[in-house]
């Protein structure tokens, strides 16, 4: 074990090595400590305002053992079911999301003046009426897009559900949110 111990005005600062070779700081040991507390505690605030859903008051969401991630048929866009092969289904759909976000998405001034560009990932789940739950980010830049992404989810309109041996089911779906500073 080897002890390195210095003296500072604010305490005494001790490095210890401990037999895997792995040095050790007890001053630095507290301050890891608030940071951990610090960064559990600051989320529970910044989300307490939205909601991770846009599902009507009182519908009743499908337990999540319900929730499927492979169908005959993923949900779509609202008008994209007119579309008649399925891929091309699934190609309108991505078009109508890149427009929406398009005309739609506000870049949080902190991502602009971060110079934050690239995709964000939306997870969530398109229930049997066609509204989202479950509305979680799986990637976020920082600056706030993460957040900017799920509430620009949550005002998209309600999708056509997907289906699986001739029933609706609720489907887990994940979009990528492009976030471009020269928009």
């Amino acid at each position: 074990m080897i002890n390195i111990q210095g003296g500072s005005d604010s305490g005494e600062l001790v490095i210890q090595r401990d037999p895997f070779g792995i040095i050790r700081s007890k001053k630095a040991s507290r301050s890891i400590l608030f940071c951990l507390v610090l960064c559990l505690a600051l989320p529970s605030f910044a989300q307490d305002d939205l909601e991770l859903s846009n599902c009507p008051e009182g519908y009743e969401l499908a337990p999540e053992r319900h929730v499927i991630k492979v169908t005959d048929e993923m949900p779509s866009w609202p008008g994209c079911e007119k579309v008649e092969f399925l891929a091309y289904r699934e190609d309108c759909t991505y078009k109508e999301v890149a427009r929406f976000v398009r005309e739609n998405l506000v870049i949080p001034e902190n991502a602009r003046d971060m110079g934050l560009e690239g995709e964000v990932w939306i997870r969530f789940v398109v229930q049997e009426n066609g509204c989202f739950s479950n509305i979680s980010i799986s990637k976020s830049l920082g600056g706030h897009t993460g957040w900017t992404a799920q509430k620009l989810v949550r005002s998209m309109p309600y999708w056509n559900p997907g289906y699986k041996t001739g029933y609706f089911f609720p489907v887990q779906v994940s979009i990528p949110i492009l976030f471009e500073l020269n928009k």
